[in-house]
């Protein structure tokens, strides 16, 4: 069975996955990044065998000076051509739309999940190239009524999604969805 693309991140209850200015302020008071070694962030990464993001979610990583996924080989598109890498990284630049690189990046994982790590571009292209398979969504009870969404323009309605599994934890709730 090839690998699932996995599209998990936390939102605000309006949809918004960070501010307009990329600021994640509004999550970070919910215990910092939450990848603490039992934090679900961290049961999350134990099964990423490959990482898909965007541009401007990678230089958001690169203003932070933040990698944290070793060597785990992330396709990060872009229409900027190369960017700095961080050491030791296998960070793969492409251009292009998903359908072009998934059977590649699924083999990378291989028995374990691709992670579409970031913002709505790219998760749009994902959809629309019928390239995501689930949706594992933290919602904070925080609403911020402009920044970056989690979706910009795909309309996921027919087929719809089908929920999974739907749990709390502390202040969030944690839904998986399966796209149909």
């Amino acid at each position: 069975m090839p690998a699932r693309v996995q599209y998990m991140l936390a939102a605000t209850l309006d949809g918004f996955v960070a501010e307009e200015d990329g600021g994640l302020d509004w999550l970070f008071q919910f215990g910092g990044t939450g990848t603490g070694e039992e934090s679900p962030v961290a049961d999350f990464l134990r099964t990423v065998g490959a990482i898909a993001m965007g541009s401007t979610t990678y230089q958001w990583l690169l203003d932070a000076d933040y990698w944290d996924y070793g060597d785990t080989p992330a396709w990060v598109f872009t229409s900027r051509g190369e960017m700095r890498r961080f050491d030791g990284a296998d960070i793969r630049f492409v251009q292009g739309r998903p359908r072009e690189f998934v059977d590649d990046m699924r083999a990378a994982a291989g028995d374990q999940v691709v992670w579409l790590m970031g913002g709505g571009n790219l998760a749009d292209q994902f959809v629309e190239d019928g390239a995501l398979d689930d949706l594992l969504l933290s919602v904070a009870p925080v609403v911020l009524h402009k920044g970056i969404r989690m979706f910009e323009r795909s309309r996921i309605v027919s087929p719809p999604l089908e929920l999974i599994e739907a749990r709390q934890r502390g202040p969030m709730v944690e839904l998986r969805y399966e796209l149909k």
